[in-house]
């Protein structure tokens, strides 16, 4: 699994990369960090593609404990449904789901994890991040093994996905569903 630097200015990129500006860091500073040619999860490859313009973001810290994933859920309808982002909200829902329950299991000593969502007319971007710098790695679960199909999960039900490092020394997990 391949992994890109440091994180340090990923809401400066995507603001940079939707006014027509090369974001900081190189011209693919953002579409290898969240945009399909970054760190796949589970050897998924995409081509790098250009941010499109943003209509909303938001970022909301949770603590990293079992009973936030419920808070969570309900939060992300809320402001998805508010965006009027309703044909995949299912999928989305599902997707922050799978990657902050990972966050919380893999969190060591901040115990806050990161929401980020942005949504254009293109697609909408989910960012989480915590603090363990270790990488998500993709089981093959057993058929009657009652875990282990988040990412495969993820995989499913966005258009690309993937991970880096971020500035705390922990790392963000991304997927990109298609509106």
């Amino acid at each position: 699994m391949q992994v890109h630097g440091p994180l340090r200015k990923v809401n400066a990129d995507m603001d940079a990369r939707c006014q027509g500006r090369p974001p900081s860091g190189g011209a693919d500073a953002l579409t290898d960090r969240a945009g399909g040619g970054g760190a796949p999860l589970g050897g998924l490859s995409g081509d790098p593609v250009s941010a499109p313009p943003l209509t909303r973001r938001m970022t909301q810290t949770w603590p990293a404990i079992p009973a936030a994933v419920s808070h969570v859920r309900r939060y992300t309808r809320i402001v998805l449904g508010e965006w009027g982002f309703s044909a995949q909200m299912n999928d989305a829902e599902l997707v922050i789901n799978e990657l902050f329950t990972n966050a919380i299991q893999a969190s060591t000593t901040n115990q806050i994890i990161t929401l980020r969502l942005s949504l254009s007319t293109e697609c909408l971007l989910i960012l989480i991040e915590d603090d363990c710098p270790a990488l998500p790695v993709r089981k093959d679960a057993e058929d009657d093994a009652l875990s282990g199909r988040g990412l495969m999960i993820v995989e499913a039900l966005s258009e690309t996905c993937g991970v880096a490092l971020s500035q705390t020394a922990g790392k963000i997990v991304w997927a990109k569903i298609a509106v």
